[in-house]
Parts: C-alpha cells; sequence; structure tokens
C-alpha cells in the first residue's frame, strides 16, 4: 500500500505505515486520516485490531478494540488544556472525572 493517498485534486486523503518483520511479512499497519490521526490499526493476517475517530478539534472521540468494546470520551477546557470528563464504553461502564488543580488532585467522583 502507497505511504500517501491523495485525492483526484491531490489533497491529502490518509496516510499509512508498516512495521515489517521480514519483506513478506508485515507486523502491523498504521491508517491515518487526512488530518494525520490514527484511524486503524491492522495487525498481523490482515484483522483490524482497533479503529479510532476524533472530534473535530483534534481529540479522540473514541477507540474500538478488535473485542467490539468501543470507548468513547468527552473532553472539556480546563486550566488551558483539553482534559477528559467522562468516560463510557460499550461493556455499561461510565465515569466521570474532575480536577483540582489548586488542591493538585484529580479524581473519580460518581460511577454512573
Amino acid at each position: 500500500m502507497e505511504p500517501v493517498l491523495r485525492n483526484d485534486d491531490n489533497t491529502l486523503e490518509a496516510l499509512t505505515d508498516s512495521v515489517w518483520l521480514d519483506e513478506s511479512t508485515c507486523l502491523v499497519h498504521y491508517t491515518y486520516n487526512a488530518h494525520r490521526q490514527l484511524i486503524t490499526v491492522t495487525g498481523r493476517g490482515g484483522s483490524v485490531r482497533r479503529r479510532f475517530t476524533w472530534h473535530d478539534d483534534g481529540l479522540m472521540a473514541s477507540h474500538e478494540e478488535a473485542s467490539g468494546l468501543l470507548s468513547e470520551y468527552q473532553w472539556q477546557e480546563i486550566a488551558d488544556l483539553p482534559r477528559v470528563v467522562a468516560y463510557r464504553n460499550s461493556a455499561g461502564e461510565q465515569l466521570t472525572l474532575e480536577y483540582d488543580f489548586a488542591g493538585q488532585r484529580r479524581g473519580v467522583p460518581v460511577w454512573l
């Protein structure tokens, strides 16, 4: 696979990268979108091991494992940096995160 994929108008469509054991055995293959964000990790044998989605602001929205477990993230700018404030997965686990920089603490106050 070509490492750089371009659209008809010559704009970047995707990037790829691979790690090879030898000339014929690809151990892992990475595919990136036009914003250079990782979107898939494909393992030896060609099966997709992990998929990623991204918010418009460039922060990770979700990742899905080969098992089907989907994890999703909500972000908020706190102290001038993006921070994860909520997480949930398809197994039913959910949590919220709070940050206290004055007290130099962060925590998980409530399991939903």
